[in-house]
């Protein structure tokens, strides 16, 4: 009876963990954000540019690749070997290079910018639960542990700023890599970007599934960490009163098992995102192989140049492993 007890509460502190309603959770994450429009205004116009530059650069390759097949073809030997190269790549590899200047200086500055958001909004965050915490009644404090409370107003809001450091960016920087990939590969090759559309469909399907199960488990492992937090907090506010009742050696037992159910819980996190991820990569990676066989058949029946399928094999890596971030990330802000 006492474990089916434990087992509710953990049911019911795992829950509240959950939000009730995605949208509506999102909606107010966004009204807080609205203060920092401006910042983020120049954060969507940069990660638009640069991901822009970032889909033109495999074309560039391409393009150096076929110039130099071309000039090795047409090749007279009335130049040098080294003039004739540099002449057929010369202008593709400037252009290239100029994009990626252009990517790193804009990653930078997002990153830069993005960093203050986070914790800008963190603050806000901090002030209003500090606000909601005076306005609460004394049953609230009642029936909640002060080191649970704690924990949602530390650990809890850390999250956010991470998330909002790291996956906030990584999800539009996906979401438009992916968009741009896409045009790009309709422009090479409309039959293989259906291929590859498929596997990608099959990979995101995938990490849909898995992306939801380490929610589950995430969503345990921080209930664990609450309950875990609370304990400790009432094990060092109320040592003294332990001794006096001799108490010791069960509350080493309370914290021991407390302490284990959280290793527990976040030993399945971590599975989920160092084992099963991989197998998720290995399925968009399918695509990638099936490409090249196509690809490299096509190329040999003169449908598609060298350059342009190595464009295409790039851009196979540049979609899958966005597909999968965005799910990740999309778990992340739930």
């Amino acid at each position: 009876m006492h474990n089916n007890n434990e087992q509710d509460n953990e049911m019911t502190s795992f829950s509240q963990d959950i939000p009730k309603n995605t949208k509506k959770t999102l909606n107010r994450l966004m009204k807080g954000l609205k203060q920092q429009y401006k910042k983020l205004l120049i954060v969507g116009i940069s990660v638009l540019i640069s991901s822009a530059a970032y889909a033109c650069m495999p074309l560039m390759i391409g393009k150096a690749i076929d110039n130099l097949v071309n000039a090795i073809s047409n090749f007279t030997g009335s130049e040098s070997i080294f003039s004739m190269v540099t002449n057929a790549i010369a202008t593709p590899v400037l252009v290239l290079v100029i994009l990626s200047i252009l990517n790193s200086l804009l990653t930078y500055m997002q990153q830069y910018i993005i960093a203050s958001v986070g914790e800008n909004l963190t603050l806000s965050l901090r002030r209003e639960i500090s606000k909601k915490i005076n306005r609460l009644p004394l049953s609230y404090f009642d029936s909640h542990k002060t080191g649970e409370v704690m924990s949602k107003v530390t650990n809890d809001l850390e999250k956010v700023s991470v998330v909002m450091q790291v996956g906030f960016m990584q999800f539009i920087t996906s979401s438009l890599t992916i968009v741009f990939t896409i045009i790009a590969m309709i422009s090479l090759n409309p039959k293989l970007t259906i291929l590859v559309l498929i596997f990608v469909g099959i990979s995101a399907i995938a990490t849909n599934f898995v992306s939801k199960l380490s929610q589950r488990y995430y969503g345990e492992n921080f209930a664990a960490m609450d309950e875990l937090s609370g304990k400790i907090e009432e094990v060092y506010s109320g040592n003294s009163v332990i001794k006096i009742f001799n108490q010791q050696s069960q509350v080493i037992e309370d914290v021991s098992k407390l302490n284990k159910n959280q290793f527990e819980a976040n030993r399945k996190a971590q599975f989920v995102d160092f084992a099963i991820y991989p197998t998720i990569r290995f399925l968009g990676q399918l695509g990638f192989v099936a490409t090249a066989i196509v690809g490299g058949i096509m190329t040999l029946n003169g449908y598609i140049s060298l350059g342009a399928i190595q464009a295409f094999l790039q851009y196979v890596n540049q979609i899958s492993e966005p597909v999968t971030i965005s799910s990740y990330v999309i778990m992340s802000l739930q």
